[in-house]
Protein backbone atom coordinates (compact mmCIF):
# COMPACT_ATOMS: atom_id res chain seq x y z
CA UNK A 1 0.00 0.00 0.00
CA UNK A 2 2.93 2.34 0.69
CA UNK A 3 4.28 2.05 -2.77
CA UNK A 4 0.85 2.49 -4.13
CA UNK A 5 0.44 5.76 -2.40
CA UNK A 6 3.86 7.43 -3.42
CA UNK A 7 3.22 6.05 -7.03
CA UNK A 8 0.51 8.34 -7.34
CA UNK A 9 3.10 11.46 -6.44
CA UNK A 10 4.98 10.89 -10.10
CA UNK A 11 4.41 11.38 -13.58
CA UNK A 12 5.55 9.71 -16.51
CA UNK A 13 7.23 12.51 -19.45
CA UNK A 14 7.96 11.17 -22.66
CA UNK A 15 10.92 12.54 -24.43
CA UNK A 16 12.10 12.60 -27.95
CA UNK A 17 8.92 12.50 -29.69
CA UNK A 18 8.38 14.52 -33.35
CA UNK A 19 6.63 17.02 -32.23
CA UNK A 20 9.58 18.09 -29.26
CA UNK A 21 12.38 18.25 -32.19
CA UNK A 22 11.51 21.81 -33.01
CA UNK A 23 10.97 23.04 -28.74
CA UNK A 24 14.79 21.11 -28.22
CA UNK A 25 16.39 22.96 -31.37
CA UNK A 26 16.00 26.33 -30.12
CA UNK A 27 16.40 25.40 -26.21
CA UNK A 28 19.80 24.24 -27.59
CA UNK A 29 20.87 27.64 -28.77
CA UNK A 30 19.53 29.54 -26.22
CA UNK A 31 21.74 27.53 -23.80
CA UNK A 32 25.05 28.01 -25.84
CA UNK A 33 26.85 29.99 -22.97
CA UNK A 34 25.53 28.08 -19.96
CA UNK A 35 26.69 24.78 -21.22
CA UNK A 36 29.78 23.67 -19.86
CA UNK A 37 32.56 22.50 -21.47
CA UNK A 38 32.42 18.57 -22.69
CA UNK A 39 33.59 16.58 -24.93
CA UNK A 40 30.86 17.13 -27.18
CA UNK A 41 31.44 21.47 -27.90
CA UNK A 42 34.21 20.15 -29.84
CA UNK A 43 34.24 19.52 -33.24
CA UNK A 44 31.13 20.18 -35.39
CA UNK A 45 29.39 21.77 -32.05
CA UNK A 46 27.98 24.09 -34.59
CA UNK A 47 25.97 23.76 -37.54
CA UNK A 48 25.95 26.78 -40.51
CA UNK A 49 24.50 26.08 -43.99
CA UNK A 50 26.36 28.40 -46.17
CA UNK A 51 25.17 29.21 -49.69
CA UNK A 52 27.38 28.03 -52.66
CA UNK A 53 26.66 32.01 -54.53
CA UNK A 54 26.89 34.63 -52.68
CA UNK A 55 28.58 32.08 -49.57
CA UNK A 56 26.75 33.76 -46.66
CA UNK A 57 25.85 31.69 -43.57
CA UNK A 58 22.69 30.51 -41.81
CA UNK A 59 21.79 28.41 -38.69
CA UNK A 60 18.21 27.54 -40.14
CA UNK A 61 17.62 26.16 -43.89
CA UNK A 62 13.31 26.42 -43.93
CA UNK A 63 11.40 25.77 -46.84
CA UNK A 64 8.90 28.33 -45.93
CA UNK A 65 11.63 31.27 -46.26
CA UNK A 66 13.36 30.37 -48.94
CA UNK A 67 17.04 32.11 -48.90
CA UNK A 68 17.42 35.44 -50.52
CA UNK A 69 21.65 36.17 -51.76
CA UNK A 70 23.40 38.77 -50.42
CA UNK A 71 26.36 41.04 -51.64
CA UNK A 72 28.23 44.27 -50.71
CA UNK A 73 27.12 45.75 -47.78
CA UNK A 74 24.46 43.57 -46.73
CA UNK A 75 26.63 40.73 -45.36
CA UNK A 76 29.34 41.11 -42.84
CA UNK A 77 32.56 38.89 -42.18
CA UNK A 78 33.43 37.24 -39.56
CA UNK A 79 37.54 38.46 -38.47
CA UNK A 80 38.00 35.04 -36.47
CA UNK A 81 36.47 32.13 -38.83
CA UNK A 82 36.08 34.40 -42.24
CA UNK A 83 32.72 33.45 -42.50
CA UNK A 84 30.13 35.59 -43.91
CA UNK A 85 26.64 36.71 -42.00
CA UNK A 86 23.90 38.76 -42.61
CA UNK A 87 21.63 38.88 -39.64
CA UNK A 88 23.38 36.76 -37.23
CA UNK A 89 26.55 38.48 -36.87
CA UNK A 90 26.46 40.07 -33.75
CA UNK A 91 25.35 36.62 -32.32
CA UNK A 92 28.25 34.86 -34.04
CA UNK A 93 30.32 37.34 -32.05
CA UNK A 94 29.44 36.38 -28.79
CA UNK A 95 30.01 32.96 -28.83
CA UNK A 96 33.70 33.90 -29.45
CA UNK A 97 33.90 35.80 -26.44
CA UNK A 98 31.53 33.55 -24.06
CA UNK A 99 32.58 30.14 -25.82
CA UNK A 100 35.55 30.94 -27.28
CA UNK A 101 34.56 29.70 -30.90
CA UNK A 102 36.80 29.03 -33.61
CA UNK A 103 36.26 27.31 -36.78
CA UNK A 104 36.94 23.30 -35.77
CA UNK A 105 33.79 23.73 -33.67
CA UNK A 106 32.15 24.86 -36.46
CA UNK A 107 30.35 22.06 -39.15
CA UNK A 108 29.24 23.76 -42.67
CA UNK A 109 27.13 22.04 -44.79
CA UNK A 110 26.63 24.31 -48.34
CA UNK A 111 23.32 24.49 -50.49
CA UNK A 112 22.12 25.73 -53.72
CA UNK A 113 19.69 28.62 -53.72
CA UNK A 114 16.34 27.85 -55.52
CA UNK A 115 17.26 30.68 -57.73
CA UNK A 116 19.89 29.31 -59.50
CA UNK A 117 18.19 25.87 -59.92
CA UNK A 118 14.78 27.99 -61.21
CA UNK A 119 17.45 29.52 -63.82
CA UNK A 120 19.41 26.44 -64.39
CA UNK A 121 15.66 24.61 -65.61
CA UNK A 122 13.38 26.85 -67.77
CA UNK A 123 9.91 25.62 -68.15
CA UNK A 124 9.60 25.48 -72.06
CA UNK A 125 6.67 27.64 -71.57
CA UNK A 126 8.59 30.96 -70.39
CA UNK A 127 11.23 30.30 -73.42
CA UNK A 128 10.92 32.03 -76.94
CA UNK A 129 9.35 29.79 -79.25
CA UNK A 130 8.89 30.86 -82.90
CA UNK A 131 5.41 31.65 -84.29
CA UNK A 132 4.41 31.31 -88.14
CA UNK A 133 2.08 34.11 -88.83
CA UNK A 134 0.22 34.21 -92.51
CA UNK A 135 0.11 37.61 -94.59
CA UNK A 136 -1.76 37.67 -97.53
CA UNK A 137 -0.14 40.14 -100.18
CA UNK A 138 -2.12 41.52 -103.10
CA UNK A 139 -0.88 41.59 -106.96
CA UNK A 140 -0.44 45.57 -106.07
CA UNK A 141 2.06 44.90 -103.67
CA UNK A 142 0.08 45.77 -100.20
CA UNK A 143 0.31 43.40 -97.79
CA UNK A 144 -2.44 42.57 -95.14
CA UNK A 145 -3.25 40.55 -92.05
CA UNK A 146 -6.10 38.49 -92.82
CA UNK A 147 -8.63 37.51 -95.53
CA UNK A 148 -11.19 40.13 -94.84
CA UNK A 149 -9.23 43.02 -95.08
CA UNK A 150 -7.85 42.09 -98.38
CA UNK A 151 -10.87 41.19 -99.54
CA UNK A 152 -12.33 44.86 -98.86
CA UNK A 153 -8.73 46.21 -100.33
CA UNK A 154 -9.90 43.78 -104.26
CA UNK A 155 -12.59 45.73 -104.77
CA UNK A 156 -11.02 49.28 -104.50
CA UNK A 157 -7.97 47.86 -105.90
CA UNK A 158 -9.68 46.58 -109.24
CA UNK A 159 -11.23 49.90 -109.72
CA UNK A 160 -7.62 51.74 -109.82
CA UNK A 161 -8.40 53.83 -106.28
CA UNK A 162 -5.31 55.52 -104.77
CA UNK A 163 -4.42 53.75 -101.64
CA UNK A 164 -1.82 55.34 -99.35
CA UNK A 165 0.57 52.67 -98.58
CA UNK A 166 3.78 52.76 -96.22
CA UNK A 167 6.86 50.22 -95.63
CA UNK A 168 7.07 47.90 -92.30
CA UNK A 169 10.42 49.15 -90.61
CA UNK A 170 10.82 45.77 -89.22
CA UNK A 171 10.46 43.70 -91.87
CA UNK A 172 10.23 45.74 -94.65
CA UNK A 173 7.21 45.02 -96.16
CA UNK A 174 4.55 46.91 -97.62
CA UNK A 175 1.40 48.05 -96.09
CA UNK A 176 -1.53 50.11 -95.74
CA UNK A 177 -1.34 52.60 -93.50
CA UNK A 178 -4.58 51.48 -91.84
CA UNK A 179 -3.29 47.65 -91.72
CA UNK A 180 0.24 48.84 -90.88
CA UNK A 181 -1.00 49.99 -86.97
CA UNK A 182 -3.06 46.04 -86.73
CA UNK A 183 0.66 44.53 -88.25
CA UNK A 184 3.27 46.47 -85.81
CA UNK A 185 1.24 46.02 -82.92
CA UNK A 186 0.63 41.96 -83.11
CA UNK A 187 3.33 40.72 -84.90
CA UNK A 188 6.70 42.85 -84.00
CA UNK A 189 6.01 44.24 -80.30
CA UNK A 190 7.22 42.61 -77.19
CA UNK A 191 9.88 41.07 -78.99
CA UNK A 192 8.00 38.10 -80.68
CA UNK A 193 10.38 35.89 -82.60
CA UNK A 194 8.15 35.77 -85.88
CA UNK A 195 8.25 34.15 -89.01
CA UNK A 196 5.98 35.22 -91.81
CA UNK A 197 4.26 33.27 -94.44
CA UNK A 198 3.58 35.08 -97.39
CA UNK A 199 0.27 34.03 -99.28
CA UNK A 200 -0.41 35.47 -103.10
CA UNK A 201 -4.27 36.32 -102.56
CA UNK A 202 -6.32 35.72 -105.72
CA UNK A 203 -9.21 36.99 -106.68
CA UNK A 204 -11.45 34.69 -108.12
CA UNK A 205 -11.27 31.91 -105.92
CA UNK A 206 -13.54 29.87 -108.76
CA UNK A 207 -11.30 26.67 -110.04
CA UNK A 208 -13.11 27.25 -113.07
CA UNK A 209 -12.35 30.57 -113.58
CA UNK A 210 -9.09 31.87 -115.64
CA UNK A 211 -5.97 32.30 -114.68
CA UNK A 212 -5.17 36.38 -115.40
CA UNK A 213 -1.69 36.91 -117.61
CA UNK A 214 -0.31 39.81 -119.12
CA UNK A 215 1.25 39.83 -122.25
CA UNK A 216 4.02 42.11 -124.10
CA UNK A 217 2.76 43.66 -127.26
CA UNK A 218 6.40 43.55 -128.50
CA UNK A 219 8.00 40.68 -127.67
CA UNK A 220 4.81 38.72 -126.98
CA UNK A 221 6.05 36.94 -123.81
CA UNK A 222 3.51 36.38 -120.85
CA UNK A 223 3.91 37.77 -117.23
CA UNK A 224 2.40 36.59 -113.86
CA UNK A 225 2.06 39.71 -112.31
CA UNK A 226 1.98 43.68 -113.10
CA UNK A 227 5.23 44.31 -110.82
CA UNK A 228 7.20 41.55 -113.69
CA UNK A 229 5.45 42.85 -116.43
CA UNK A 230 7.02 46.47 -115.34
CA UNK A 231 10.66 45.28 -114.57
CA UNK A 232 10.96 43.84 -118.10
CA UNK A 233 9.68 46.88 -119.81
CA UNK A 234 13.19 48.47 -119.37
CA UNK A 235 15.05 45.05 -120.98
CA UNK A 236 12.20 44.23 -123.55
CA UNK A 237 14.06 42.46 -126.14
CA UNK A 238 15.46 39.68 -124.02
CA UNK A 239 15.23 35.82 -124.51
CA UNK A 240 12.21 34.38 -123.54
CA UNK A 241 11.47 30.82 -123.08
CA UNK A 242 8.60 28.03 -123.55
CA UNK A 243 7.15 26.23 -121.05
CA UNK A 244 7.09 22.60 -121.67
CA UNK A 245 4.14 21.62 -120.34
CA UNK A 246 0.88 24.28 -121.55
CA UNK A 247 3.25 25.79 -124.95
CA UNK A 248 3.51 29.44 -124.01
CA UNK A 249 6.01 32.15 -124.09
CA UNK A 250 7.04 33.12 -120.56
CA UNK A 251 9.93 35.15 -119.40
CA UNK A 252 10.11 32.93 -116.33
CA UNK A 253 8.97 29.62 -116.89
CA UNK A 254 9.79 29.06 -113.06
CA UNK A 255 8.16 31.19 -111.61
CA UNK A 256 4.65 30.57 -113.67
CA UNK A 257 5.43 26.73 -112.64
CA UNK A 258 5.72 27.66 -109.03
CA UNK A 259 2.12 29.97 -108.88
CA UNK A 260 0.21 27.63 -111.07
CA UNK A 261 1.44 24.58 -109.41
CA UNK A 262 -1.16 22.59 -111.35
CA UNK A 263 0.20 23.44 -114.74
CA UNK A 264 -0.04 20.17 -116.15
CA UNK A 265 -4.32 20.86 -116.25
CA UNK A 266 -3.99 24.12 -117.70
CA UNK A 267 -4.37 25.29 -121.46
CA UNK A 268 -3.91 28.08 -123.57
CA UNK A 269 -8.36 27.92 -123.28
CA UNK A 270 -7.88 28.24 -119.28
CA UNK A 271 -5.76 31.39 -119.41
CA UNK A 272 -7.17 35.23 -119.39
CA UNK A 273 -4.23 37.15 -121.39
CA UNK A 274 -3.92 40.62 -121.51
CA UNK A 275 -2.22 42.82 -124.30
CA UNK A 276 -0.53 45.77 -122.73
CA UNK A 277 0.24 49.30 -124.63
CA UNK A 278 3.14 48.41 -127.03
CA UNK A 279 6.20 49.41 -124.92
CA UNK A 280 7.81 51.81 -127.95
CA UNK A 281 4.44 53.68 -127.93
CA UNK A 282 4.54 54.03 -124.50
CA UNK A 283 8.23 55.35 -124.25
CA UNK A 284 7.35 57.82 -127.15
CA UNK A 285 4.60 59.56 -125.09
CA UNK A 286 4.73 62.95 -122.84
CA UNK A 287 2.41 64.92 -121.31
CA UNK A 288 2.01 68.50 -121.72
CA UNK A 289 -0.27 70.69 -119.57
CA UNK A 290 -2.76 72.65 -121.02
CA UNK A 291 -2.08 76.26 -118.90
CA UNK A 292 1.55 76.76 -118.61
CA UNK A 293 3.13 74.24 -121.50
CA UNK A 294 5.19 72.14 -119.40
CA UNK A 295 5.84 68.44 -120.89
CA UNK A 296 6.13 65.38 -118.79
CA UNK A 297 7.48 61.71 -119.30
CA UNK A 298 4.17 60.36 -116.58
CA UNK A 299 0.83 60.85 -116.82
CA UNK A 300 1.16 60.89 -113.08
CA UNK A 301 3.64 63.41 -112.90
CA UNK A 302 1.47 66.21 -115.04
CA UNK A 303 -1.40 64.91 -112.66
CA UNK A 304 0.41 65.99 -109.74
CA UNK A 305 1.58 69.06 -111.09
CA UNK A 306 -1.69 70.38 -112.22
CA UNK A 307 -3.17 69.32 -108.66
CA UNK A 308 -0.21 71.33 -106.74
CA UNK A 309 -1.12 74.30 -109.05
CA UNK A 310 2.64 76.14 -108.86
CA UNK A 311 2.70 76.63 -112.45
CA UNK A 312 6.01 78.49 -112.49
CA UNK A 313 7.71 78.92 -115.71
CA UNK A 314 11.25 80.46 -114.35
CA UNK A 315 12.75 76.69 -113.50
CA UNK A 316 11.40 75.43 -116.79
CA UNK A 317 14.34 74.65 -119.56
CA UNK A 318 13.80 73.87 -122.89
CA UNK A 319 15.23 70.52 -124.64
CA UNK A 320 17.87 71.22 -126.83
CA UNK A 321 16.87 68.09 -129.13
CA UNK A 322 13.40 69.15 -129.62
CA UNK A 323 12.43 72.39 -128.12
CA UNK A 324 9.52 71.20 -125.74
CA UNK A 325 10.03 72.78 -122.01
CA UNK A 326 10.99 70.42 -119.43
CA UNK A 327 11.32 70.78 -115.46
CA UNK A 328 15.41 70.18 -114.58
CA UNK A 329 15.48 66.46 -113.51
CA UNK A 330 12.34 66.16 -116.06
CA UNK A 331 14.70 67.25 -118.60
CA UNK A 332 17.89 64.82 -118.16
CA UNK A 333 15.65 61.81 -117.89
CA UNK A 334 14.33 63.04 -121.07
CA UNK A 335 17.11 63.60 -123.15
CA UNK A 336 18.80 60.25 -121.94
CA UNK A 337 15.73 57.85 -122.47
CA UNK A 338 14.34 59.40 -126.07
CA UNK A 339 16.75 60.89 -127.26
CA UNK A 340 19.52 58.68 -126.51
CA UNK A 341 18.42 55.39 -125.88
CA UNK A 342 15.37 55.35 -128.18
CA UNK A 343 17.02 57.92 -130.92
CA UNK A 344 13.31 60.09 -130.90
CA UNK A 345 13.14 63.52 -132.54
CA UNK A 346 10.25 65.77 -132.42
CA UNK A 347 8.10 63.73 -135.37
CA UNK A 348 8.30 60.50 -133.00
CA UNK A 349 7.23 62.06 -129.87
CA UNK A 350 3.11 61.54 -129.23
CA UNK A 351 1.97 64.58 -126.82
CA UNK A 352 -1.18 64.00 -124.93
CA UNK A 353 -2.48 67.76 -123.95
CA UNK A 354 -3.94 67.07 -120.20
CA UNK A 355 -7.29 69.71 -119.38
CA UNK A 356 -6.57 72.30 -116.47
CA UNK A 357 -9.47 71.27 -114.81
CA UNK A 358 -9.65 67.84 -115.29
CA UNK A 359 -12.09 65.90 -113.00
CA UNK A 360 -11.54 62.04 -112.94
CA UNK A 361 -15.75 61.51 -112.80
CA UNK A 362 -16.08 63.16 -116.33
CA UNK A 363 -15.31 61.05 -119.27
CA UNK A 364 -15.10 64.15 -121.52
CA UNK A 365 -12.01 65.39 -119.70
CA UNK A 366 -10.13 62.41 -119.42
CA UNK A 367 -9.47 62.41 -122.89
CA UNK A 368 -6.54 63.68 -124.63
CA UNK A 369 -5.34 65.45 -128.06
CA UNK A 370 -2.55 63.72 -129.58
CA UNK A 371 -0.17 65.07 -131.98
CA UNK A 372 1.87 62.96 -133.79
CA UNK A 373 3.75 65.38 -136.01
CA UNK A 374 5.74 68.72 -135.59
CA UNK A 375 4.63 70.00 -139.33
CA UNK A 376 0.85 70.01 -138.53
CA UNK A 377 -0.65 73.33 -138.78
CA UNK A 378 -0.45 75.51 -135.78
CA UNK A 379 -3.73 77.04 -136.09
CA UNK A 380 -5.27 73.46 -136.41
CA UNK A 381 -3.28 72.33 -133.20
CA UNK A 382 -4.18 75.50 -131.22
CA UNK A 383 -8.28 74.90 -132.38
CA UNK A 384 -8.06 71.32 -131.42
CA UNK A 385 -6.89 72.35 -127.95
CA UNK A 386 -9.30 75.08 -127.41
CA UNK A 387 -12.19 72.72 -128.30
CA UNK A 388 -11.16 70.44 -125.95
CA UNK A 389 -10.22 72.95 -123.00
CA UNK A 390 -14.05 74.36 -123.64
CA UNK A 391 -15.66 70.68 -123.68
CA UNK A 392 -13.84 69.83 -120.67
CA UNK A 393 -14.83 73.38 -118.43
CA UNK A 394 -18.49 72.37 -119.98
CA UNK A 395 -18.52 69.38 -118.33
CA UNK A 396 -16.83 70.26 -115.20
CA UNK A 397 -19.58 73.15 -114.67
CA UNK A 398 -22.12 70.64 -115.53
CA UNK A 399 -21.42 68.41 -113.03
CA UNK A 400 -20.78 70.72 -110.58
CA UNK A 401 -24.36 72.08 -111.32
CA UNK A 402 -26.00 68.76 -111.37
CA UNK A 403 -28.82 68.41 -108.59
CA UNK A 404 -27.89 64.99 -107.61
CA UNK A 405 -24.35 64.61 -108.29
CA UNK A 406 -21.94 64.83 -105.16
CA UNK A 407 -18.18 64.94 -106.01
CA UNK A 408 -17.07 63.37 -102.60
CA UNK A 409 -15.09 60.02 -102.06
CA UNK A 410 -17.09 57.22 -100.47
CA UNK A 411 -14.37 57.27 -97.59
CA UNK A 412 -15.30 61.29 -96.81
CA UNK A 413 -18.99 60.05 -96.75
CA UNK A 414 -18.95 57.57 -95.01
CA UNK A 415 -16.79 59.56 -92.35
CA UNK A 416 -19.20 62.77 -92.41
CA UNK A 417 -22.01 62.69 -89.57
CA UNK A 418 -24.68 64.54 -91.32
CA UNK A 419 -27.10 63.91 -88.29
CA UNK A 420 -25.35 66.59 -86.60
CA UNK A 421 -25.70 69.00 -88.47
CA UNK A 422 -28.88 71.66 -88.83
CA UNK A 423 -30.91 73.17 -91.12
CA UNK A 424 -29.02 76.47 -90.08
CA UNK A 425 -26.58 78.26 -92.83
CA UNK A 426 -23.99 81.13 -91.64
CA UNK A 427 -24.05 83.93 -93.98
CA UNK A 428 -20.52 86.05 -94.25
CA UNK A 429 -21.93 89.77 -94.32
CA UNK A 430 -19.06 90.83 -96.21
CA UNK A 431 -18.36 88.23 -99.41
CA UNK A 432 -22.16 86.84 -98.78
CA UNK A 433 -21.23 83.63 -98.76
CA UNK A 434 -23.27 80.80 -96.94
CA UNK A 435 -21.66 78.27 -94.59
CA UNK A 436 -22.79 75.00 -92.77
CA UNK A 437 -21.79 75.69 -89.51
CA UNK A 438 -20.77 78.76 -87.03
CA UNK A 439 -17.10 77.32 -86.96
CA UNK A 440 -16.42 77.51 -90.58
CA UNK A 441 -17.87 80.98 -90.41
CA UNK A 442 -15.31 82.06 -87.61
CA UNK A 443 -12.46 80.43 -89.71
CA UNK A 444 -13.23 82.12 -92.48
CA UNK A 445 -13.01 85.80 -90.76
CA UNK A 446 -10.32 85.20 -88.76
CA UNK A 447 -8.59 84.05 -92.52
CA UNK A 448 -9.95 87.55 -93.77
CA UNK A 449 -10.06 85.97 -97.30
CA UNK A 450 -13.54 87.00 -98.97
CA UNK A 451 -12.49 86.32 -102.49
CA UNK A 452 -12.87 82.73 -101.97
CA UNK A 453 -13.93 81.00 -105.28
CA UNK A 454 -17.92 80.32 -105.20
CA UNK A 455 -20.67 78.89 -107.24
CA UNK A 456 -24.87 78.60 -106.24
CA UNK A 457 -26.67 75.94 -105.23
CA UNK A 458 -28.65 74.32 -107.96
CA UNK A 459 -31.40 73.51 -105.22
CA UNK A 460 -31.42 76.02 -103.26
CA UNK A 461 -29.74 79.23 -104.99
CA UNK A 462 -27.41 79.72 -101.64
CA UNK A 463 -23.80 80.98 -102.57
CA UNK A 464 -21.49 78.50 -101.32
CA UNK A 465 -17.21 77.97 -101.98
CA UNK A 466 -16.96 75.63 -103.95
CA UNK A 467 -15.42 73.62 -101.36
CA UNK A 468 -18.49 73.60 -99.11
CA UNK A 469 -21.39 72.98 -102.04
CA UNK A 470 -20.80 69.26 -102.37
CA UNK A 471 -20.88 68.68 -98.86
CA UNK A 472 -24.20 71.02 -98.25
CA UNK A 473 -25.69 69.27 -101.25
CA UNK A 474 -24.83 65.92 -99.77
CA UNK A 475 -26.01 66.57 -96.05
CA UNK A 476 -29.33 69.00 -96.53
CA UNK A 477 -30.40 67.94 -100.17
CA UNK A 478 -29.57 64.31 -100.73
CA UNK A 479 -30.06 63.28 -96.81
CA UNK A 480 -32.24 65.75 -94.96
CA UNK A 481 -34.59 66.61 -98.30
CA UNK A 482 -34.68 69.81 -97.40
CA UNK A 483 -36.04 73.22 -99.72
CA UNK A 484 -34.88 76.81 -99.27
CA UNK A 485 -38.06 77.75 -97.35
CA UNK A 486 -36.49 75.31 -94.60
CA UNK A 487 -33.24 76.92 -93.97
CA UNK A 488 -32.92 79.62 -91.36
CA UNK A 489 -29.94 82.09 -92.02
CA UNK A 490 -28.12 83.54 -89.58
CA UNK A 491 -25.24 86.15 -90.09
CA UNK A 492 -23.15 88.64 -88.10
CA UNK A 493 -24.73 91.59 -86.00
CA UNK A 494 -23.38 95.39 -85.69
CA UNK A 495 -19.93 96.46 -84.74
CA UNK A 496 -19.16 99.59 -83.11
CA UNK A 497 -15.60 100.88 -82.75
CA UNK A 498 -15.09 103.16 -79.69
CA UNK A 499 -11.70 105.50 -79.68
CA UNK A 500 -10.07 106.36 -76.19
CA UNK A 501 -7.71 108.49 -75.15
CA UNK A 502 -4.20 107.85 -73.26
CA UNK A 503 -6.25 108.19 -69.97
CA UNK A 504 -8.11 105.48 -70.78
CA UNK A 505 -11.53 107.66 -71.01
CA UNK A 506 -13.98 106.38 -73.93
CA UNK A 507 -14.25 108.88 -76.22
CA UNK A 508 -16.67 108.83 -79.24
CA UNK A 509 -18.10 105.82 -80.51
CA UNK A 510 -18.67 104.74 -84.57
CA UNK A 511 -20.52 101.99 -86.28
CA UNK A 512 -17.51 99.61 -88.44
CA UNK A 513 -19.33 99.27 -91.65
CA UNK A 514 -17.16 96.43 -92.94
CA UNK A 515 -19.21 95.46 -96.14
CA UNK A 516 -18.28 99.29 -97.40
CA UNK A 517 -14.65 99.20 -96.83
CA UNK A 518 -14.63 102.23 -94.52
CA UNK A 519 -10.79 103.77 -94.19
CA UNK A 520 -9.76 105.97 -91.59
CA UNK A 521 -11.45 109.57 -92.58
CA UNK A 522 -9.64 112.93 -92.27
CA UNK A 523 -10.99 115.03 -90.24
CA UNK A 524 -13.16 118.01 -91.46
CA UNK A 525 -13.78 121.49 -90.63
CA UNK A 526 -17.58 122.11 -91.46
CA UNK A 527 -18.51 120.19 -88.09
CA UNK A 528 -20.61 122.39 -85.45
CA UNK A 529 -19.61 122.44 -81.65
CA UNK A 530 -23.45 121.04 -80.55
CA UNK A 531 -23.72 118.17 -81.93
CA UNK A 532 -21.58 116.67 -79.00
CA UNK A 533 -20.65 118.14 -75.71
CA UNK A 534 -17.12 117.98 -75.27
CA UNK A 535 -16.96 118.51 -71.52
CA UNK A 536 -18.62 115.26 -71.60
CA UNK A 537 -16.80 112.20 -73.64
CA UNK A 538 -18.48 109.47 -72.20
CA UNK A 539 -21.68 108.44 -73.50
CA UNK A 540 -24.20 105.20 -73.09
CA UNK A 541 -24.95 102.16 -74.95
CA UNK A 542 -28.78 103.60 -75.62
CA UNK A 543 -27.44 106.75 -77.40
CA UNK A 544 -24.80 104.90 -79.68
CA UNK A 545 -27.88 104.30 -81.80
CA UNK A 546 -27.99 103.97 -85.71
CA UNK A 547 -29.48 107.39 -86.27
CA UNK A 548 -26.43 109.37 -84.63
CA UNK A 549 -23.41 107.65 -86.07
CA UNK A 550 -22.52 110.45 -88.53
CA UNK A 551 -22.79 112.63 -86.08
CA UNK A 552 -20.97 111.35 -83.60
CA UNK A 553 -18.04 110.46 -86.27
CA UNK A 554 -18.28 113.95 -87.68
CA UNK A 555 -17.22 115.39 -84.44
CA UNK A 556 -15.19 112.93 -83.39
CA UNK A 557 -13.47 114.37 -86.63
CA UNK A 558 -13.57 118.03 -85.78
CA UNK A 559 -11.97 117.43 -82.57
CA UNK A 560 -9.28 115.85 -84.00
CA UNK A 561 -8.32 118.48 -85.75
CA UNK A 562 -7.32 117.57 -89.60
CA UNK A 563 -5.31 114.36 -88.02
CA UNK A 564 -5.59 110.42 -88.69
CA UNK A 565 -7.37 108.36 -86.08
CA UNK A 566 -4.83 106.53 -84.33
CA UNK A 567 -5.03 102.37 -84.86
CA UNK A 568 -3.63 101.74 -81.37
CA UNK A 569 -6.05 103.93 -79.39
CA UNK A 570 -8.94 101.75 -81.06
CA UNK A 571 -11.89 99.38 -79.35
CA UNK A 572 -14.20 97.29 -80.79
CA UNK A 573 -17.46 97.22 -79.06
CA UNK A 574 -19.94 94.37 -79.77
CA UNK A 575 -23.31 95.63 -80.95
CA UNK A 576 -25.47 93.38 -78.97
CA UNK A 577 -23.40 93.25 -75.44
CA UNK A 578 -21.13 95.23 -74.06
CA UNK A 579 -18.07 93.94 -74.12
CA UNK A 580 -14.99 95.45 -75.96
CA UNK A 581 -12.08 93.69 -78.11
CA UNK A 582 -8.87 94.53 -78.90
CA UNK A 583 -8.64 93.01 -82.42
CA UNK A 584 -11.36 93.70 -85.39
CA UNK A 585 -11.66 89.94 -86.42
CA UNK A 586 -11.94 89.07 -82.86
CA UNK A 587 -15.42 90.60 -82.48
CA UNK A 588 -16.39 88.98 -85.70
CA UNK A 589 -15.79 85.73 -84.05
CA UNK A 590 -17.52 86.70 -81.00
CA UNK A 591 -20.46 87.74 -83.12
CA UNK A 592 -20.71 85.12 -85.05
CA UNK A 593 -20.59 82.14 -82.30
CA UNK A 594 -22.73 83.96 -79.46
CA UNK A 595 -24.85 86.64 -80.84
CA UNK A 596 -25.93 85.02 -84.18
CA UNK A 597 -29.46 86.27 -85.56
CA UNK A 598 -32.36 85.86 -87.97
CA UNK A 599 -31.92 87.97 -91.26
Amino acid sequence: QGQHKLAKTFKTVLFNEERDKEFNETLRRNNVGTQTKTKSNKAGRFHYYQCTKCKCCSEILSDKTPHRCHYGTNRKRCETCKLFFVKRHTKHETLHKTVRLNRKMIKITPFTPKTIIAQKYKPIASQKIKTIVRLYKCECGLHFTSTKAIERHSESCSEGAEISKEKCSKCNRLFDTTQLVTHLCKHHSNEKNTTFEVVVWNKSKDSDSKHAVIQCSDCESLFCSKHAFSVHETTCGSNNTFCSTCGLKFHSPLTHQLRHKDCTNLSIEDYDITITVPVKDKMRRVYKCEKCDVYYLSYSGVMYHITDGNHDMSKVAPCPECGLNFMPKTLVKHIAVQHKERKYTRDDLIIEIVPYKADNKVDSVKKTLQIEQQNSPKSAIKEKVKAQSAAGSKANNAARQSPTEVHCSKKTLSAMSWNSYSNNLFKCHICKVHFINRYALRAHFFREKHNVKTAPCPICGYVFSIYTLDRHKYIHHVKKKLKRENFKLKSVGPVTVVDYNSDGEYGQSREVAKARDVEPMEVVDDVEDSVVDSDNGDRSDSELSTGSIDAATLAFNKKMKGQIINVENILYKCGHCTLHFLVEMTVFGHISIVHTQNT
